[in-house]
């Protein structure tokens, strides 16, 4: 008996397969907070990228891709058809903890002679993506060069390991690019840092105290230089802007005020679950319109080129950090500077429990904050940006305490709370307005365990939906996506589907489902050390189609009660079929409401000519 006969005889498992597209936001979990080992694993949009072939200009032939990230591979999908382009795969057998996009100049052949018009072109540089493994290195792809490598499994172009002082064994668990989707901008604050910034969260151990300890850090990513010999491996030191520590109940007001200056200051339990970056220039180089507050001005070490924010949010609270960019040419080396917010956990309707945070976002124009509640509820923050670098100017002219508190963020920043959805607030994305206010703060989509993308209109009767889609998946959604230049709407559900939606009329242009091997939502209630309603599902059941060839899978996590045909040459889903309905929302609180048990295929056969088929199931009543 052959290997290949041998294989087929062994019970089917999922993953040898497909396996989820991305990490379940509740799988492994049963606690009311986010998962931290998963929630840096977000999906990302590329900008629209200019075929080799073609002209830059030309808008037609520019690609888009989707960068689908697990912890095993990131699998890149295009923007227009979501079909399966290539697969990025780290070099040796690693996790990986993180992802982001980053731009990188290039310098080719012949650079040195082109005209300086053509250096400004924005084919001068190359988008990468850059992933934070588990053996402490970052590893970069080259994503304008995927399509050429159809349906293949890419090596990185490079890898970087990661050192840092005061730090060994440095796991990167967060990472996250201040420009993700403008080349332009990207190319300025490559040129005013010296390389591609990348900023992100570390886990590690002292040198010396041997402690474990996290650390927001930053670091520059080098050019790559087509002209030859680029080492493949080389190191990055890692710069530490600020250290986490989580606080005890009994810390003194002054104590924590102090330490908040210098520390992200935690809650006990509490864990950092998003790491946001924006940045702005300086009204210097941008319209008044659209640069309200005041930046530094020229001085002997160097001008102000705008300000970089990050996000640093945990369930409990959040903090915003602020960098101030300097010119390549000054020698002074400033230090960023942090702002904690915590009354927007203090609500009248809502207890901490419930106030807790589950989804952040960021307004294109670095603006306006958004952040998603396990309520159901959503708090928008407005100009919070330009409320933090006034506040943070004033403070270092010397103000005293009480004009300080006067003039914190906290009590400032105007605050907008809307509510619609029942369960946690998983996905938040601001939209693209395709009319003259282009990247503006006005628009937001949410989602969450309901399946219902909800857009609001924050500039015009906030308080209520503006639009709904209803049923965009059998499973929860987890992420949205927003294309700033083409307006595209993307929604990422836990049914292991990805779908495509216009941006203006909410059309859905195209569907992707995989294996549904993520559960739906968590199985039941913790009470003490008892699970509820713990229904064991049992195996998967695989069988072969002697029509078309494909598996047919049935009593998958993620499709309770249905039967799906899958072709692995696509790695889609082909066929479904509904065997036993189940009405997947069926609570209200997750936190104490268990949902209805779901229906299990428990039997499943084929006739040999493939046009019958027999099924078995279990259906929970209430008799």
């Amino acid at each position: 008996m052959s290997s290949q006969d041998k294989s087929s005889e062994t019970t089917p498992s999922i993953e040898y397969i497909d396996g989820p597209m991305l990490p379940h936001l509740l799988q492994g979990s049963t606690d009311t907070t986010i998962p931290q080992t998963t929630t840096s694993l977000v999906p990302i949009i590329t900008p629209p990228l200019a075929t080799q072939t073609a002209a830059s200009e030309e808008a037609d032939d520019a690609q888009q891709y989707l960068l689908v990230p697990n912890s095993q591979r990131i699998i890149v999908r295009s923007a227009h058809h979501g079909k399966r382009v290539c697969t990025l795969v780290p070099k040796g057998d690693l996790s990986i903890h993180a992802v982001t996009l980053a731009w990188l100049p290039v310098r080719g052949e012949g650079a040195d002679n082109v005209d300086e018009e053509d250096d400004e072109e924005e084919d001068s540089g190359e988008w990468v993506v850059v992933a934070g493994c588990s053996n402490g290195t970052l590893q970069e792809w080259s994503i304008t060069k995927v399509s050429s490598k159809s349906n293949e499994e890419v090596a990185p172009r490079r890898v970087f390991q990661l050192t840092c002082s005061k730090t060994e064994a440095v796991n990167m668990v967060h990472l996250t690019s201040p420009t993700v989707s403008d080349a332009a901008l990207a190319s300025s604050l490559y040129e005013e840092k010296g390389g591609a910034p990348l900023y992100g969260l570390i886990h590690g151990t002292g040198k010396k105290s041997k402690k474990s300890s996290s650390c927001v850090v930053s670091c520059l990513i080098p050019r790559f230089d087509d002209n030859g010999d680029n080492q493949t491996e080389g190191s990055i030191d890692l710069k530490r802007l600020v250290p986490t520590k989580n606080l005890k109940s009994s810390t003194s007001r002054e104590e924590k005020a102090r330490l908040q200056k210098s520390h992200v200051c935690l809650k006990k339990g509490d864990s950092i679950f998003g790491l946001k970056a924006a940045y702005r220039p300086s009204s210097s180089t941008t319209s008044a319109d659209t640069m309200d507050y005041e930046v530094e001005e020229e001085d002997a070490n160097g001008v102000s080129q705008g300000d970089l924010f990050l996000v640093i949010c945990a369930s409990k609270g959040f903090a915003i950090y602020r960098e101030s960019i300097k010119s390549s040419s000054s020698t002074q080396e400033d230090g960023g500077e942090l702002v904690h917010f915590e009354l927007p956990m203090k609500s009248s309707y809502q207890s901490k429990e419930q106030s807790a945070f589950s989804s952040i976002a960021i307004s294109p124009d670095a603006k306006n904050l958004a952040l998603g509640r396990l309520s159901g509820h959503m708090e928008i923050l407005d100009d919070v940006f330009d409320n933090v670098a006034k506040f943070l100017n004033t403070r270092n002219n010397g103000q005293d305490v009480d004009q300080q508190q006067q003039q914190h963020p906290e009590a400032v920043t105007v605050r907008k709370s809307v509510h619609w959805h029942a369960n946690p607030v998983r996905a938040l994305a601001f939209l693209a307005d395709s009319g003259r206010h282009k990247g503006n703060s006005g628009s937001l989509i949410s989602g969450g365990e309901e399946s219902v993308l909800v857009t609001w209109q924050l500039d015009r009767d906030f308080h209520r939906p503006s639009h709904f889609v209803s049923r965009v998946g059998q499973g929860g959604i987890l992420h949205t996506l927003c294309c700033m230049h083409t307006g595209k709407i993307v929604v990422f559900c836990s049914d292991n589907s990805v779908q495509c939606f216009h941006g203006a009329n909410y059309d859905r242009l195209w569907t992707e489902q995989g294996i549904a091997s993520m559960m739906l939502h968590e199985e039941g209630v913790i009470k003490g050390n008892e699970k509820q309603n713990d229904i064991k599902k049992g195996p998967v059941l695989m069988s072969k189609d002697p029509i078309t060839g494909h598996p047919i899978l049935a009593n998958l996590p993620g499709a309770p009660g249905m039967v799906h045909w899958y072709d692995p040459k696509s790695a889609s889903v082909v066929g479904t079929l509904e065997v036993s309905p189940y009405n997947r929302v069926s609570r209200r609180d997750p936190r104490v409401d268990p949902n209805i048990p779901t229906p299990a295929v428990t039997h499943i056969a084929i006739g040999q000519d493939g046009k019958d088929m027999i099924t078995v199931d279990t259906v929970w009543t209430e008799n």
